[in-house]
């Protein structure tokens, strides 16, 4: 803040003291909004829509335990296709356009969140593997910064993700058909592999193939503990490669005095 000096033209710094109640917001309306749904077992994950927020729902007791984990993520646009959440024993993938995420649950319910891939898509897991399908013909798409545009087919259709987070491409033929035919089941079974479900206020009633449901309040959840895992981006050889006249040690100390 400035203020002129002793009424002249001469400008000088002056404080403000700002007091803020951070407690006194009016709650909203519908705090979470279910937008993908995975479940494994007695374990159903829900993303929800706009906010990177994730809801782990324990079915094995009663009522289910709902547990909610605030992630390292963007807000997005509310009301789009923006994440998706694939399930598995030990946590689930949430996938996008534009990233994939591993949540990881440990024994004490907390999770370990590590961003895997900074390239998204179609995403299918088939027995523990991401694979990523890109178009196999032109299409129009809609772009949030661009509005429509014209989408090229993509080089190579179908792209396993490996463990060091790089996209393979796979061209093995029966891999391919595995994979292509696991993609038009999920398709099948929308808006979630194996289970329907709508959301009233607060309430989430999830229904099954076999045509049990279970009714759960997500306004009874506890705040689950996350870790947010980061890796050293100068241990990955793969950036070395990009500037190899630059030692790692180098570019470490030029970004720490940035």
């Amino acid at each position: 803040m400035v203020a002129p000096e002793d009424g002249g033209d001469d400008l000088a710094m002056t404080g403000v003291l700002v007091d803020l109640d951070l407690d006194d917001v009016s709650p909203p309306e519908m705090d979470f909004r279910a937008g993908s749904v995975g479940e494994t077992g007695a374990d159903i994950w829900v993303m929800d829509t706009s906010d990177p927020v994730l809801l782990h729902i324990d079915t094995n007791r009663v009522p289910p335990a709902v547990t909610e984990y605030l992630l390292p993520m963007t807000i997005e646009s509310p009301g789009d296709a923006n994440r998706f959440v694939h399930a598995d024993g030990d946590g689930c993938w949430i996938s996008s356009r534009h990233d994939i995420f591993r949540c990881d649950r440990s024994d004490d319910g907390a999770i370990a969140v590590e961003r895997r891939c900074i390239e998204g898509g179609a995403v299918v897991v088939d027995r523990g593997t991401v694979f990523v399908l890109g178009r196999t013909g032109a299409a129009a798409h809609l772009d949030r910064r661009y509005g429509i545009v014209r989408v090229e087919p993509a080089t190579h259709p179908v792209r396993e993700l490996d463990d060091d987070g790089r996209l393979i491409p796979v061209e093995d033929p029966a891999t391919l058909a595995r994979v292509r035919s696991v993609q038009l089941a999920q398709r099948a079974r929308r808006p979630a592999p194996g289970q329907w479900w709508s959301q009233a206020g607060n309430r989430l009633v999830l229904a099954s193939p076999d045509m049990t449901s279970v009714s759960v309040d997500l306004s009874v959840r506890e705040r689950g503990q996350v870790e947010w895992v980061q890796t050293d981006p100068f241990d990955d050889p793969r950036i070395l490669e990009v500037v190899p006249m630059l030692s790692a040690d180098s570019i470490r100390e030029a970004t720490e005095t940035t």
